[in-house]
């Protein structure tokens, strides 16, 4: 994790320096081990370093070759093949550091380097001889990058509030974005959208090309729904993803620090955490969080994990506090209302800092690439009725849940598309959502037409890609790296490797799962190396219950409709979210992300807009941004 800032400007022979130190200013959190600017011409360039990679310790950013300057944020993870391309073409790779080796490829191959490269990446080329400004992101998008234009002026950062300190105005709501962050409706053409109207994201495996006054915005990467994996036996499958996710794994290790993974106790987590002991190199501690409620104290699990993989486990106890508590300084950081969180991590975070830790491996990604529900589907339409029947009722024992709840998933998810979106249109927006500002902001209209994907040729193809690439995993994972960027931490997911992401949508759906074993892959690459208790584990720890619990505290303040803010009205019916609050606490459980979302929504539009100003930035922003502190660029 490191911090990125740079701006060019068209119509003036230097760049402005000034600007560019506000806005190193606002995320002074992303570079603790240093800032260093440059400018050149137009453009003017700062970046800010968190060592984590042994390379990174002699790194000297930004990184300067004749007429080519870099600020990079990330880790490769093919540099032997960079390195091994550079010395064939006679390019020199310098001291050997990751952004040197970019630097080189992009001198080696120009706009098309971005092709080249694999781990998570985010970085920014100005090219003074092309007269280009040249940006990219990571294939999955790991690493964030953002940018705004306004008249002559390109501006790019590591986080939206750098660019907001680069304003002259604070901007509006992005208010087609905000519903549907509210319906979880958001689309792949919102992942060049962010909640800050004017302000975009570059979205994963895009490149960013300003060139002759011209802004391109190009994907270099997609997935290949065409693509198959065919092997005669099915244990060729277990062992190509056991390769590959070893390989995953042990790209994330590469550490000059402790690495620290989040142990849960589930599938996911156990299997990252015995595969990256058995990799060595960095130090490996255990992290697992437990509360007051039975059914998420996964302590025992973790227990056996850890003495397995024979590393050090940090037990640290949630003793629960008010959610609003710190909820808006966090929704600052973060800059997304869709926190999720209702924990006291703050603890967690010292335990995790006083080991040294500055990279956590995380099992993200894992429930949403593997989770093979969408092999019911493929069962239902391609199976007789039998077998369907009798994999649906194992499948539901591996799930933890009720065989009619799974084959009501399967209907779903064997449902054409026109049949799906007929049926959520003739539902309607819920009550609880302003309808005139639906209709303002056209998405009303948006609500009604019918999300398109690329075409797989089976089910389980289908949804492990809409899952594991959705724009909203996306948005929570660029959460999570705000966050820990706040703590000076980088957080790493295994699961989201782009070889792992693309090995396992070319599996055909057959080998997906064997006899309604959810995960059939991943426990058959870990016998042997995971203790029984936790391969062959039915469902995981709920955390419902303690959510539950903080949340009916808070609907007893009636904090969800507080509207502190006084902009709550602009996207809900007071009248019908009203409504909503009292089902929920009534006992319709199933409401509490609605109702927890407007919860957030108000914290974080009061956070940006206290008050409803749109005039001025309110004083959390003021305070954050403009804070004085001379010695922060070098």
């Amino acid at each position: 994790m490191s911090g990125l800032v740079a701006l060019h400007d068209s119509r003036r022979e230097a760049a402005s320096t000034g600007r560019l130190e506000r806005m190193a200013q606002a995320i002074a959190h992303r570079g603790p081990d240093g800032w260093r600017r440059w400018h050149g011409g137009p453009v003017a360039m700062a970046h800010g370093l968190l060592h984590t990679t042994p390379e990174s310790l002699r790194e000297q950013q930004p990184v300067i070759d004749g007429a080519c300057a870099l600020v990079w944020d990330g880790r490769l993870d093919n540099r032997d093949e960079l390195l091994t391309a550079l010395h064939a073409a006679g390019l020199p790779a310098g001291t050997g550091t990751d952004p040197e080796l970019v630097l080189g490829a992009y001198r080696l191959w120009g706009a098309e380097c971005a092709r080249h490269l694999l781990g998570e990446l985010a970085f920014i080329v100005w090219d003074a001889g092309a007269q280009r400004l040249f940006a990219a992101r990571d294939r999955i998008g790991l690493k964030p990058l953002y940018y705004t234009r306004q008249d002559s002026t390109l501006l790019i950062a590591s986080e939206a509030k750098a660019l907001l300190a680069g304003l002259e105005r604070m901007p509006e709501p992005d208010d087609a974005l905000v519903l549907a962050l509210l319906l979880s409706e958001c689309r792949e053409e919102d992942n060049s959208r962010t909640l800050f109207s004017g302000i975009h994201r570059l979205p994963p495996g895009h490149v960013l090309v300003l060139e002759h006054g011209r802004l391109q915005v190009e994907r270099y990467w997609q997935i290949d729904p065409s693509r198959r994996v065919t092997h005669r036996q099915p244990e060729a499958y277990v062992e190509q993803f056991r390769a590959v996710f070893d390989e995953a794994v042990r790209a994330r290790m590469r550490s000059a620090f402790p690495v620290g993974c989040f142990l849960s106790g589930g599938l996911d987590s156990s299997a990252i955490a015995i595969t990256a002991a058995a990799a060595g190199g960095a130090p490996l501690e255990a992290f697992t969080i437990f509360n007051r409620h039975p059914a998420s104290d996964e302590r025992h699990y973790a227990r056996l994990v850890a003495a397995a993989a024979r590393i050090p486990l940090r037990e640290y106890a949630d003793e629960g506090r008010d959610p609003l508590d710190g909820l808006e300084q966090l929704l600052f950081a973060v800059e997304n209302p869709l926190v999720t969180n209702h924990a006291d991590l703050r603890g967690l975070g010292q335990l995790i800092n006083a080991q040294g830790c500055r990279v956590m491996l995380d099992g993200d990604g894992g429930d949403h690439l593997m989770d093979e529900s969408g092999y019911l589907a493929d069962l239902l339409v391609r199976t007789n009725p039998v077998r369907f029947l009798r994999e649906t009722r194992a499948f539901a024992r591996s799930y933890g849940g009720r065989t009619g709840e799974c084959l009501q998933m399967a209907v779903q998810d064997a449902m054409p598309t026109p049949m799906k979106h007929a049926a959520k249109h003739l539902r309607g927006l819920p009550a609880w959502i302003n309808r005139t500002m639906a209709d303002r902001a056209a998405f009303t209209a948006r609500w009604a037409q019918a999300r398109v994907p690329l075409t797989f040729p089976s089910g389980a193809q289908r949804l492990s890609y809409q899952d594991a690439l959705s724009p909203y995993l996306l948005m929570k994972l660029e959460l999570n790296e705000r966050e820990a960027a706040q703590a000076g931490r980088e957080i790493r997911y295994p699961f989201l490797d782009s070889r792992l992401v693309e090995f396992i949508l070319a599996v055909p759906w057959q080998q997906r799962c064997r006899n309604g074993e959810r995960k059939w892959l991943l426990r058959e690459a870990m016998t042997g190396l995971l203790p029984e208790a936790i391969r062959l584990r039915r469902g995981k720890g709920d955390g419902t219950a303690a959510m539950d619990q903080a949340l009916q505290g808070v609907c007893r303040q009636q904090a969800p409709l507080a509207n502190r803010s006084r902009m709550l009205e602009r996207y809900v019916d007071m009248a019908g979210a009203r409504r909503l609050v009292a089902r929920y606490q009534a006992g319709a459980t199933r409401l509490r992300w609605d109702v927890w979302s407007l919860v957030t929504l108000d914290a974080w539009l009061n956070t940006f807009w206290k008050g409803g100003a749109r005039d001025g930035r309110n004083i959390v922003w003021q305070e954050a941004v403009h804070a004085p502190d001379a010695a922060l660029v070098r």
